[in-house]
């Protein structure tokens, strides 16, 4: 059974071409290279393996062996686990920062409108009815006030001004 991997590995070598970063840091992450390394080749690539070409800073050359650890399934597998790959190293190494939030200011705009969500949107949408509406205008709502049932105490005692006949 042949690799699939290995099978379109030019095509891989091809693109990664474009990426000396990444190629770099799974060379010093994963295969522990500890000399500076001025640029990276991927030479081969399987689905057990990886064979990356470096070029150190004395100008010599060192062939790295990184292992695919759990070994690909498939070509399918290749994309997300060499981002995966590369999240990983490049972060192991400190070539990626997360950013620093060093301040925060509440825009001005939002406060009217986030206090009238916060405060009067859950009491409209948990009060009873005739309480609302008795609040909003209750001069406009005068048999609402009056009708006999628990809110009335409270609606009078509230709204004296409107009268119940």
């Amino acid at each position: 059974m042949s690799d699939p991997v290995a099978e379109k590995s030019g095509f891989l070598k091809m693109y990664m071409s474009s990426h000396p970063d990444t190629l770099v840091a799974y060379a010093k992450w994963y295969g522990k290279v500890t000399e500076p390394i001025t640029s990276a080749e991927m030479s081969a690539i399987d689905t057990k393996s990886m064979t990356l070409t470096c070029t150190l800073k004395n100008g010599s050359k060192k062939a790295v062996v990184v292992t695919i650890d759990p070994p690909l399934k498939g070509y399918d597998d290749v994309k997300p686990r060499l981002l995966e790959m590369k999240a990983i190293s490049q972060e192991g190494l400190g070539m990626i920062k997360s950013p620093q939030i060093t301040s925060f200011h509440l825009p001005s705009t939002g406060i009217v409108p986030g206090t009238f969500f916060y405060f009067f949107l859950p009491y409209g949408a948990f009060a009873p009815q005739r309480l609302v509406l008795a609040t909003i205008r209750p001069s406009a709502f005068p048999a609402l006030l009056c009708q006999p049932d628990r809110l009335q105490e409270f609606s009078v005692a509230v709204f004296p001004h409107v009268a119940c006949g």
